[in-house]
């Protein structure tokens, strides 16, 4: 009895785990494709980045800023 109510507090563990994660993923999706539309209605501003404000150059340079800022953050 005592391994049965053990491996159903894992899983119920494991499944409120899971629940947390997909919340969690599903947040991340919306405020990385808010600041997608933010970056591309930024460059089109600027007549110098407004050329090459399309989805591939906005996700490079999100990408890049994000790897830059956790190099600065953590290697310094």
């Amino acid at each position: 009895m005592y391994k049965e109510s053990n491996e159903v507090k894992r899983q119920l563990s494991r499944c409120s785990f899971l629940t947390v994660l997909e919340t969690a993923w599903s947040t991340i999706k919306q405020k990385h494709h808010q600041l997608q539309g933010f970056v591309m209605i930024q460059m089109q501003k600027w007549k110098y980045t407004a050329a090459f404000a399309n989805k591939e150059v906005v996700f490079f340079v999100i990408h890049i800023t994000k790897l830059l800022r956790y190099y600065l953050v953590y290697a310094t």
